[in-house]
């Protein structure tokens, strides 16, 4: 096989007939089955992906003698892993051959954990193991491991990409396709609209000129101040006064804390989640980009677990301040809104239950216990492990309803001043 595999390695069509001569469905299903090697029928071969590519490209170790035994060809040398939106996240552990390979079984491999496939049929049957092209609007492939009871620690419900709406704390997707999304991006840009609908119909501007003249016009007075000096200046107000919260740190430094203990986390696991999002689906071909992405990765889960819970001490703290201060408000600065930091407590929560649930049915992966808060919960979870699968999609979804239910609360909300307070300090002059 050397000899014959080093004269072939440059011409795919020889080398592809070479492997037929043993592997093709030929006259070889007239031997009996126990002598027989591993099946396939050239004519359905050729209409597969990699037809057209050397065999040696998926497997090396074909041209030794006795190859029976070698390992699976890795994907990766060619092929860059999917982004959030086509295989989410939690998929870096599991190889490309247990979704895309035909008549396989996903199965977990003892040693790494990752989750791996083994060949339905045994002996010398007759494979189409080569077809690897996915119906992505069938759930039959995903079905291979999202089943109630399933060993691989898979959610029994298959679940959507993360959405626009999970942005802010999440590595997530421009995508706005699911139903939750939808109907929070709807409520949320309609409660936008009734905000503005005042200064858009009242008074002000040239005579006699409508909502949406009075709309352009205020776009078109945005575009010329990027193209002045003012813009360098409402840059700097910005990022002292938006960013590094000047104001608020000058009224109260006491709720300047508690303002920085939620407001930070969002900013920086935000800023994390879209570096890792631009990153992965660019082309960027370092492991660092795949291991902001990982959440098992030691520092990605220490980054993630210490902000949620920075953000959750921060909403404790804002609620003992606000039950002690009732009657003495800080001029200038808006009065709390319970409910808004009602769901943020929330979602936050439930974030870290769903944390110690993926870690307790994935089996605590290398790296997991950097998720301290999350991996401590997940050990209350570990003799239910493949009990969990089961339930863990419906805690997800009541995760994200709360996410959506927040941002279509946001125009109604005290909260409103994140999105308004940037233009009218923007618009001011600096004092």
């Amino acid at each position: 096989m050397e000899c014959h595999g080093a004269a072939a390695l440059d011409d795919p069509e020889r080398m592809q007939g070479i492997c037929l001569h043993c592997h093709g469905a030929g006259d070889q299903v007239k031997k009996p089955a126990s002598v027989r090697p591993p099946l396939i029928r050239q004519e359905e071969y050729e209409g597969t992906t990699h037809a057209g590519i050397n065999c040696t490209v998926c497997h090396p170790e074909s041209v030794n003698f006795e190859h029976d035994k070698q390992e699976a060809g890795d994907c990766r040398h060619c092929h860059r892993p999917h982004a959030e939106k086509v295989a989410h996240d939690a998929h870096i552990g599991v190889g490309c051959g247990a979704c895309h390979l035909k008549g396989v079984t996903p199965a977990k491999h003892p040693e790494s954990g990752v989750v791996v496939w083994s060949r339905d049929q045994k002996g010398g049957g007759i494979s189409s193991i080569h077809e690897m092209r996915l119906d992505r609007t069938a759930e039959e492939s995903c079905r291979r491991c999202h089943t109630a009871g399933n060993r691989v620690g898979a959610a029994a419900m298959v679940l959507p990409a993360k959405s626009l709406l999970c942005m802010p704390c999440h590595t997530a997707t421009f995508s706005v396709g699911d139903t939750i999304t939808i109907l929070g991006i709807v409520v949320f840009f309609a409660g936008l609209i009734l905000f503005l609908a005042p200064a858009l119909t009242g008074g002000g501007g040239k005579a006699g000129s409508g909502p949406f003249s009075k709309f352009l016009l205020l776009i078109g007075d945005g575009i010329k101040v990027l193209f002045s000096r003012r813009v360098f200046r409402i840059v700097k107000i910005l990022f002292l006064d938006v960013l590094l919260q000047r104001r608020l740190y000058k009224r109260s430094r006491g709720r300047w804390v508690i303002h920085s203990l939620i407001f930070y986390p969002f900013v920086l696991r935000f800023l994390w989640g879209v570096a890792a999002l631009i990153f992965s689906t660019q082309g960027f071909e370092s492991n660092w980009v795949w291991e902001m992405v990982d959440k098992n990765h030691p520092l990605t889960a220490f980054f993630f677990e210490v902000t949620g819970i920075l953000l959750i001490i921060g909403v404790a703290l804002a609620y003992g301040r606000g039950a002690g201060q009732k009657n003495s408000p800080v001029p200038g600065v808006p009065d709390q809104d319970r409910i808004a930091l009602g769901f943020i407590a929330a979602i936050a929560v439930i974030g870290f239950l769903l944390e110690g649930m993926r870690i307790a049915m994935t089996g605590a992966p290398e790296g997991s216990a950097y998720a301290f808060l999350g991996y401590g919960i997940s050990r209350i979870f570990a003799d239910w492990s493949s009990t969990i699968t089961g339930v863990y999609g419906y805690v997800w979804y009541v995760h994200a309803v709360l996410t959506g239910a927040f941002i279509a609360y946001l125009p109604f909300s005290r909260l409103l001043h994140i999105i308004i307070a940037p233009w009218v300090l923007a618009s001011r002059d600096e004092h």
